[in-house]
């Protein structure tokens, strides 16, 4: 069970634990200034502010101690001089998901949606619940993948292969095609072997331990001169960045386990 499976069902993480008769953790040592390196870290590697959600995957604490320390989510963001996103209703974001729809002629991708209404398709599923909802209520065409052949898991993997020129990662995957990676993981029994069958390069090995992702981590720190932001740890790694997260909980809590320090801003705005 997902940690998304326990906020969704009691709010929060912590009235979960609280339900299950278990200690909260709050962070206590966690100070504002920590706070501020840390949402700088997640906005570079996302390439805008992060949301609560997105923070938890980059992020060696919870949204909710930013929430607690700055007394509101926006509040932190400001702090750490990022920009705090409109507030969407329904109707708007409805209203960009068709915008965005009409400038490509078809139903959008997670990544284009993000690149052209330039915000995070993130915010619309927390509006609509998932992103399918979002494009049902757009009325938009919401290509359902349950029942994918092999065949059209090979074609897409070869689309976003060629729009990326290189073999996609599953991350690279999630944000590009039109299916997840669990799909192609369901068709083909595991992710490589999807990228076998499409007859592209495997470039990224999974299963490794904490200790080869921390050797890892190491190796590229040491190659760069400093901490790498996840988008250049996937150029330089043979390990998916998902590696390091599903191993350690999050990308922040994985480099912090390498004995690397977390980064600080580099000129995100």
């Amino acid at each position: 069970m997902c940690a998304d499976t326990i906020t969704t069902h009691f709010d929060t993480w912590n009235k979960g634990l609280l339900a299950a008769g278990l200690n909260v953790n709050l962070q206590r040592g966690v100070t504002k200034e920590r706070c501020i390196v840390e949402l700088k870290q997640a906005a570079q590697g996302l390439g805008h502010a992060p949301t609560p959600k997105e923070f938890r995957k980059y992020a060696s604490m919870s949204s909710n101690t930013v929430t607690r320390l700055f007394g509101s989510w926006d509040k932190g963001l400001l702090a750490a001089g990022l920009k705090v996103r409109k507030h969407l209703t329904k109707s708007e974001g409805i209203s960009l998901l068709r915008r965005v729809a009409r400038k490509l002629k078809r139903t959008p991708t997670h990544a284009e949606f993000d690149k052209y209404a330039m915000m995070s398709y993130g915010i619309i599923v927390t509006l609509f619940g998932s992103w399918n909802n979002a494009l049902k209520a757009a009325g938009l065409n919401v290509r359902v993948w349950r029942d994918a052949t092999k065949s059209e898991g090979i074609k897409e993997l070869k689309r976003v292969a060629r729009k990326l020129g290189k073999t996609p990662t599953a991350f690279d995957f999630s944000e590009h095609a039109r299916m997840s990676y669990a799909t192609i993981t369901k068709l083909f029994g595991s992710w490589n072997a999807g990228v076998m069958a499409a007859g592209l390069k495997i470039t990224v090995q999974y299963g490794r331990t904490k200790s080869g992702c921390i050797k890892e981590l190491k190796q590229v720190a040491k190659k760069i001169g400093r901490t790498p932001t996840v988008h250049e740890f996937d150029k330089q790694s043979d390990i998916s960045i998902s590696v390091i997260i599903k191993r350690f909980g999050s990308w922040g809590k994985g480099v912090l386990a390498a004995g690397l320090n977390i980064n600080r801003n580099r000129g995100v705005k």
